[in-house]
């Protein structure tokens, strides 16, 4: 059986490995983060080839209605938002790393699509992008998601009201860049 000053000593010895432990992960963090982004450029589309398309998969997912105003034609809407590419200038061998696979980096720090929202209703255009994180994979894969409200013109027809069905849009896109620069492809729920 231990003594109490055993399983103290026990204790620290652990506690002390662990802060170790801890430590290395967090030199392989940081080495990973100076390697990634010391010229790392977010304003630079992440191909290596410029003739390569950047192929960006969202998804959207309509969580709840806030607001259906008929008389200016305006929905409301709480979504969940997730969008996906590949970052050629953000992969790492992961053994190289401590085994780090992946991170989380402020969206600001990245190249990030300029996607709106054509419909949009609010009072201005807004990059809904930016002030979240983004997982990024040590295979390139950027991972963003984040509950978006949305504010949009619906044409809303109330012949048959209550017993109507309203049908709106949402639609997507690049601003800057032409299909053969950005291409989204994705779906909604």
């Amino acid at each position: 059986m231990l003594s109490l000053r055993q399983a103290a000593a026990a204790l620290y010895i652990l506690a002390f490995l662990s802060w170790l432990g801890e430590l290395e992960c967090n030199s392989d963090m940081r080495r990973l983060l100076e390697d990634k982004f010391a010229n790392y450029s977010n304003l630079v589309r992440p191909v290596r080839n410029l003739s390569r398309t950047t192929e960006v998969q969202m998804a959207l997912f309509l969580n709840l209605v806030l607001d259906m105003d008929e008389k200016s034609q305006r929905l409301t809407s709480n979504t969940w938002l997730t969008l996906s590419w590949q970052d050629e200038y953000l992969g790492w061998n992961k053994t190289e790393y401590g085994g780090i696979h992946t991170i989380k980096v402020p969206a600001d720090q990245l190249w990030l699509p300029d996607i709106y929202f054509y419909q949009n209703a609010a009072n201005k255009y807004e990059s809904f992008l930016k002030g979240h994180l983004a997982l990024v994979y040590h295979h390139q894969e950027v991972f963003w998601t984040a509950p978006v409200i949305f504010c949009g013109h619906c044409k809303i027809s109330p012949t048959y009201f209550p017993f109507d069905e309203q049908k709106c849009i949402m639609k997507f896109g690049t601003w800057q860049y032409d299909g053969n620069e950005v291409a989204i492809t994705g779906s909604g729920r």
